[in-house]
């Protein structure tokens, strides 16, 4: 996973790294890092 942008807050980008199959790495990590990465859903702050 990467993610080379800021995001809608302005924060520096990220990079985390998980491999398929690895203990504790949920198969939803895998399938759906995309929505989460790059389509995330902001609350807006009060």
């Amino acid at each position: 996973m990467r993610r080379n942008k800021l995001d809608a807050f302005g924060k520096h980008p990220w990079k985390a790294e998980v491999t398929e199959g690895d203990a504790g790495v949920a198969s939803t990590t895998i399938t759906g890092w995309f929505t989460e990465v790059y389509e995330p859903v902001y609350t807006p702050e009060p």
